[in-house]
């Protein structure tokens, strides 16, 4: 799975991270932990990601999403979400890794 994928790199990289099963609980831990940076899947249960983008731009937070999406269309419309980045569904260790690093959390 995805996630746990993304969670075994963060750990072996000593990477704080935090998973949320839903986009309402992600807000909660947004909410809570204030990250630097958010990797985003768009189609989640209860609150889907643009869900979560729409409350967190609601609100006038400004930390940088990174969407990740199997759908091709969705890199367009990062870009009107006003996003940082897009990443396509597969996608490689090292492509997550110059995420990270560009935004120096790593």
């Amino acid at each position: 799975m995805l996630t746990e994928a993304l969670a075994a790199l963060f750990r072996v990289r000593e990477i704080p991270y935090h998973v949320a099963s839903d986009g309402c609980e992600a807000l909660r831990i947004i909410e809570r932990e204030s990250p630097w940076l958010i990797f985003l899947d768009i189609h989640m249960p209860v609150l889907g990601g643009a869900g979560v983008i729409n409350a967190l731009q609601t609100q006038g937070l400004e930390i940088p999403i990174v969407v990740m999406s199997s759908d091709p269309n969705l890199c367009d419309l990062t870009r009107s979400w006003g996003l940082v980045s897009y990443l396509a569904k597969p996608f490689s260790i090292s492509e997550v890794l110059m995420l990270i690093e560009s935004f120096s959390i790593a």
